[in-house]
């Protein structure tokens, strides 16, 4: 079974581990930066998560928080503590939105789906692609790649535990989809002859990574899916896509290791056929 996680179709597997587990650093929520066998400390699970920390854990699994460290106006009038430029990311971004009245209520609680849903817009999700109806779509899907648990209700207020235990399975997923590209490596059905090809590509590693474009080459891009991973073979990321090809990641390793090893994309067909690769 192939895996949908990550509309941009995994977060670099191992960063995975280091990134959105550090969920926040902020009074009262002690997380441990372990190695990926170690156990992680997370105290105050009975805690209901709120909103401004969900927005936090947005922004940290997108690898956007780089983003925190620019001067933010604020977007929201009952955004003005720590929380406000998290906020304001998560907004500017797609993430996570107000609730009117240039309101965003971060110390609100947060329900099941909603955990559910800026997950996966984090990972590469778009509203309107993705998902149509709320909150059908976004439960559905999330139950799709694993990440929803059937028996939490989607209305349910969480707390932190529900939080760290989804995340736990955001983990899982992602190291799946490590053990399925190992196995894609050793494919050599690629095609040469195939007609499909990509157009109005965009690449940036300046400030937050950045790679876009549009398939073309067919009618119809239903279940294919776009990798990209360093010059040496590994994987940062992989969206699958709708039937009109577009496709956007970002938030992938723009360090001075990653881009000195370079950049490269595959594109597999919905049979799981490599018909598309290229340097970037």
């Amino acid at each position: 079974m192939r895996l949908s996680f990550c509309h941009s179709e995994g977060i670099a597997p191992k960063n995975l581990i280091l990134i959105t587990i550090i969920i926040l650093l902020i009074p009262n929520i002690a997380l441990a930066y372990p190695e990926a066998s170690d156990i992680m400390e997370y105290k105050n699970l009975n805690k209901n998560i709120t909103r401004e920390e969900l927005a936090t854990m947005g922004v940290k699994i997108a690898g956007l928080e780089d983003l925190i460290q620019y001067e933010w106006k604020e977007d929201f009038k009952d955004a003005k503590s720590w929380s406000m430029p998290y906020i304001n990311v998560a907004n500017t971004y797609g993430i996570m939105q107000g609730v009117g009245n240039n309101q965003f209520k971060p110390k609100s609680k947060v329900k099941y789906i909603e955990l559910l849903t800026v997950i996966m817009r984090s990972i590469g999700y778009k509203d309107g692609v993705d998902f149509q109806k709320y909150p059908e779509d976004y439960y559905n899907k999330a139950l799709e790649i694993g990440l929803a648990d059937l028996y939490t209700p989607y209305n349910k207020i969480i707390t932190r535990q529900i939080a760290w235990d989804t995340l736990e399975k955001l983990q899982n997923i992602s190291e799946e989809g490590e053990k399925e590209i190992a196995i894609d490596e050793n494919l050599t059905d690629y095609n040469d002859t195939s007609k499909i090809d990509i157009k109005n590509i965009k690449f940036s590693t300046s400030i937050v990574g950045a790679f876009s474009g549009e398939l073309v080459g067919s009618s119809d891009f239903s279940g294919y899916r776009v990798e990209l991973l360093s010059d040496s073979g590994k994987l940062y990321q992989k969206k699958i896509l709708g039937k009109n090809g577009d496709f956007s990641i970002t938030g992938f390793d723009v360090d001075v290791v990653a881009k000195l090893d370079g950049y490269r994309y595959r594109v597999y067909d919905n049979r799981g056929n490599l018909v598309l690769r290229g340097e970037l």
